[in-house]
């Protein structure tokens, strides 16, 4: 959402630069910014489940859904998979013209499956031969922890549920990959809800200890090597393996950090900034962050730090709102923080300025000057490009330009950024017309996907600027 400072230099700017050609006139065009909450592709509050699960001012506050599916619920046998769970999920989301994301996890300390079992019991001692332990757990001391029963942990480092855990990686990526209705997958190969440790359980067995970081590269080696289209995530699970995130963002994964509002302060995804996405999850559900005197802070030996700084200091993409009844509490009680984050989370464009020469001749380019603001805590990670058209009566583009001197993933959060555009609309009949921005996801495409925080939006996703005329070419 635009700041005071922002909205100031918007109205205080006044410079008169040089137009495309030295004896034109040349237009000023200054947007007026608004403070809409924008739902925007690559970033925004994460709702999860089912959209039937959700009150309608949750539906209109999420940018994408989410859920967890358990590896044996999908592979019930091997070589057979059972992707019912996750397509109807897709579908429904996508129904909403909302995209999904998911993680599907080997371990759980809340599994209700028969046993224990996260992974599929055929992987394990009575099929495969997979080893692992089995933990009886009793009533945790908070219910984050896990739900009281037996729960079988595989050993994450034996080659047999490796070799497994790969066939069923490959699988995955043959189904999903690519997937456009997809916004990331999370890397849950290993740990407690894939989270990257082993807590609870190895307080309760001393056998069961974290795998070497070398043992954790060659899990998240199964996804790299088997998804090329789709974003990855990999979620932070501990200090001692910090080499190996910063590995994860070479390879091009982002990482999440669940813990936020409890013992994280958003500052493990801090070194993600301009590389790869950052997703953040709360560490419980709001209501039982309120109770717990966590939500509004100060933080106390090591928990409780406001989510507003986490997002200042982690630069999120991506933020779990929850699901359900304990989302809805949220945004009925935390309605302007979380509006204002559903801006300030990931990138919230607004130009500030636009200066273009009065008079374009049909058939010749031009210089179009456009001043871009980042008014989010991170760049846009998802393909995005500019484009000017120039709109008729009807508001709807007659041509289409798109600059390749303009750069939307260059533009870093609290930075404004002058970018010269050399715009060609080709042969155009002479007349007024209104020069119009949009950003896209690609060179060629004529559909803008992505809203400005500026008023005067088409119905086709344009933002006009102001009236052009176009002239007869020049000799």
């Amino acid at each position: 959402m635009p700041t005071a400072t922002t909205i100031a230099r918007f109205l205080a700017v006044a410079l008169c630069l040089s137009s495309a050609w030295a004896d034109e006139a040349t237009v000023v065009m200054t947007p007026q910014p608004i403070p809409d909450v924008l739902i925007n592709p690559g970033k925004g509050w994460v709702a999860y489940g089912m959209p039937s699960g959700q009150t309608p001012r949750v539906l209109a506050l999420a940018a994408a859904g989410y859920d967890r599916f358990e590896w044996a619920q999908l592979n019930p046998a091997e070589d057979v998979y059972d992707w019912a769970p996750i397509d109807r999920t897709i579908a429904a989301w996508k129904a909403l013209g909302k995209p999904f994301g998911f993680g599907v996890m080997a371990l759980s300390s809340h599994t209700r499956a028969p046993g224990g079992y996260a992974a599929p019991k055929w992987v394990f001692n009575d099929g495969a031969g997979a080893k692992g332990w089995l933990v009886h757990l009793d009533t945790q001391p908070m219910a984050t922890a896990g739900t009281p029963g037996d729960k079988w942990v595989p050993d994450f480092a034996d080659p047999i549920y490796q070799a497994k855990t790969a066939k069923f990686v490959r699988a995955l990526a043959d189904r999903y990959d690519g997937n456009p209705d997809i916004s990331y997958i999370d890397v849950r190969d290993y740990g407690n809800w894939g989270e990257g440790h082993l807590y609870p359980f190895s307080r309760l067995n001393k056998e069961i200890v974290d795998i070497a970081p070398e043992q954790l590269r060659a899990l998240l080696i199964l996804y790299r090597d088997a998804f090329h289209r789709t974003q990855l995530i990999v979620p932070f699970g501990s200090a001692k393996y910090g080499p190996i995130y910063e590995w994860v963002v070479v390879q091009g994964m982002g990482l999440r950090r669940d813990g936020i509002c409890g013992n994280s302060d958003g500052g493990e995804s801090s070194f993600l900034l301009g590389r790869e996405p950052a997703v953040f999850e709360f560490f419980d559900g709001y209501p039982s962050l309120k109770k717990l005197g966590w939500w509004d802070g100060p933080p106390k030996n090591g928990y409780g730090y406001p989510l507003a700084s986490c997002v200042e200091k982690g630069g999120p993409s991506w933020i779990g709102l929850g699901g359900g009844q304990a989302a809805d509490q949220l945004v009925g009680e935390e309605t302007a923080l979380v509006e204002r984050l559903a801006n300030r989370m990931g990138y919230y464009f607004v130009l500030a300025r636009a200066e273009s020469p009065a008079t374009l001749a049909s058939g010749q380019p031009a210089i179009v000057r456009l001043d871009w603001t980042n008014d989010g805590v991170a760049p846009v990670y998802v393909p995005c490009a500019v484009a000017l058209a120039l709109l008729d009566e009807a508001r709807w583009p007659v041509r289409v330009a798109w600059p390749l001197e303009c750069h939307p993933t260059a533009w870093m959060p609290g930075q404004t950024v002058r970018e010269e555009a050399h715009v060609d609309f080709g042969t155009v009949p002479p007349g007024t017309y209104r020069l119009a921005v949009g950003l896209v996801q690609a060179q060629g495409e004529s559909t803008p996907l992505f809203r400005l925080g500026i008023a005067g939006r088409t119905e086709g996703g344009w933002y006009p600027l102001g009236e052009v005329k176009v002239q007869g070419p020049r000799s």
